[in-house]
């Protein structure tokens, strides 16, 4: 019987079959996952073995350890390339039906309109 968890003391934690294959897939250790716990990992349904069988009931099927040893491989390959993304120079704003309207913000404008305040001077005088 297989058991439901694997205790690995380190971690002091539980390890459940689909984690424990994924361990092992990651070590390079595919060929050492036996045919029963690469089914429960896959999530494949039993076989159900008979002890008298017809020729005609025997159906060819794939078995779970090469689905893992090529999904191993696969990864490499199937990954999709990184997208490099350019920003919009133009604000989503700007093309809405009513865009928003910006904050207009000129530094030397702030600046010379605070001093004006401070000193108490009229705006003319610059």
């Amino acid at each position: 019987m297989l058991l439901a968890g694997i205790y690995f003391s380190r971690l002091s934690m539980f390890w459940t079959v689909p984690e424990f294959c994924w361990w092992l897939v990651t070590k390079g250790l595919v060929d050492v996952i036996p045919e029963e716990v690469a089914r429960r990992a896959l999530r494949l349904p039993e076989e159900k073995h008979q002890s008298v069988m017809r020729e005609s009931e025997i159906v060819p099927a794939v078995s779970a350890t090469s689905i893992l040893q090529k999904q191993a491989t696969q990864p490499a390959e199937a990954m999709k390339p990184v997208l490099t993304l350019s920003i919009d120079p133009e604000s989503p704003e700007s093309f809405l039906l009513r865009p928003k309207r910006r904050r207009w913000v000129n530094d030397q404008y702030t600046r010379w309109v605070k001093n004006t305040a401070l000193r108490r001077l009229p705006a003319a005088s610059r």
